[in-house]
């Protein structure tokens, strides 16, 4: 297998291992996420479509 033939060949992304993937997008570490949301009401559709849901049961 030539240089060229290497450089084309891509790599599946669940077959990086974490330190490979991080060397590969030049990382050190990960910083969490702080993400503040204010919780809002399930709409009535929500509702309608959670008892519809509740029925179709694939097991029996």
């Amino acid at each position: 297998m030539s240089f060229k033939d290497k450089k084309l060949k891509k790599k599946n992304f669940a077959s990086f291992s974490y330190k490979e993937a991080f060397k590969q997008l030049n990382l050190t570490e990960l910083l969490p996420w702080q993400i503040e949301v204010k919780p809002i009401e399930p709409s009535p559709f929500f509702h309608e479509r959670m008892e519809r849901l509740q029925c179709f049961d694939l097991l029996h």
